[in-house]
């Protein structure tokens, strides 16, 4: 039983649109793969739109995935969440540098 739990790897898809009318809904969604997880792929091809709440949450996301010592890779970032984290100054800490995905 323990060995399943340790090996618990989580993918999750991205929405077209992460903002601050849905990042309560993804913060909670985020918040359990957090908890159930010590490998997480997530897969940001389909996201289309993000605002500063979204890059927020998901910063904030990926910061808390690496205290935790979770395995945290992304999976096709859309150019809009690669773009944006540049604009930010974000890349590093979203892991978003080149070469850091799958």
């Amino acid at each position: 039983i323990i060995g399943a739990l340790m090996s618990a790897e989580n993918s999750l898809s991205l929405a077209e649109e992460i903002s601050i009318m849905n990042v309560a809904e993804w913060q909670s969604t985020l918040l359990e793969v957090l908890e159930n997880s010590t490998v997480i792929n997530l897969d940001a091809a389909e996201l289309c739109r993000i605002d500063t709440a979204g890059m927020q949450l998901l910063t904030a996301f990926v910061m808390q995935a690496q205290s935790a010592g979770i395995d945290f890779k992304w999976q096709n970032p859309s150019q809009i969440l690669i773009g944006t984290a540049k604009q930010l100054g974000l890349e590093q800490a979203l892991l978003l540098e080149a070469g850091e995905w799958e």
